[in-house]
């Protein structure tokens, strides 16, 4: 049977955890100082950090919308990922959306026309930047993407087109540069 853990035992882990705590928030202090050079290491960690190190850049920017906005190329690379495309969509729903949907509107048609050029199968790309439009609300875009998946000759790009056909009558309702207000 195990100790039962006392009252100053439950005491010192709490100390303990006032103490980690306060140096965190120093540290992520420390590092928003660093200014230009906080978003290129940052960026950095994104793109080549190890797992850690990438949850980590992406907790700081979740914390600072400037600093995530910045960071978009970064955060729009890593948002294709399976693994961490849930993560960047809630670090982006910090960025409101008359700064986040110009960002996007300028990118993601680049993204996609490279994916096409350059991989062997754009199909992921296609599906995260559509997941990441419906989940920001950007439909005018997302409206553009099936658009260019519709003129697809991979069959599994235009597949893209089935799932979010649904959203049709909102891509005319709304403008690129505006959140949908239903």
């Amino acid at each position: 049977m195990e100790n039962p853990i006392t009252g100053d035992e439950a005491e010192r882990r709490w100390d303990t955890y006032l103490v980690a705590r306060r140096e965190e928030t120093s540290s992520r202090r420390s590092v928003s100082e660093l200014g230009g050079e906080a978003v290129a290491l940052l960026a950095h960690k994104i793109r080549r950090g190890h797992p850690e190190e990438r949850a980590a850049a992406l907790d700081l920017s979740a914390d600072d919308p400037d600093l995530a906005a910045a960071l978009i190329d970064s955060l729009l690379w890593l948002s294709v990922t399976h693994a961490w495309a849930g993560r960047v969509r809630q670090v982006l729903d910090n960025i409101p959306s008359f700064e986040l949907f110009p960002m996007l509107t300028q990118r993601v048609p680049e993204l996609l026309d490279q994916a096409l050029i350059e991989e062997d199968e754009p199909y992921d790309d296609f599906r995260r930047f559509a997941e990441l439009l419906e989940h920001v609300r950007h439909w005018h875009l997302l409206g553009e993407l099936v658009g260019k998946a519709s003129e697809s000759a991979d069959a599994d790009v235009r597949e893209v087109v089935e799932d979010y056909e649904k959203y049709r009558h909102l891509w005319s309702f709304s403008r690129g540069d505006q959140a949908d207000p239903g």
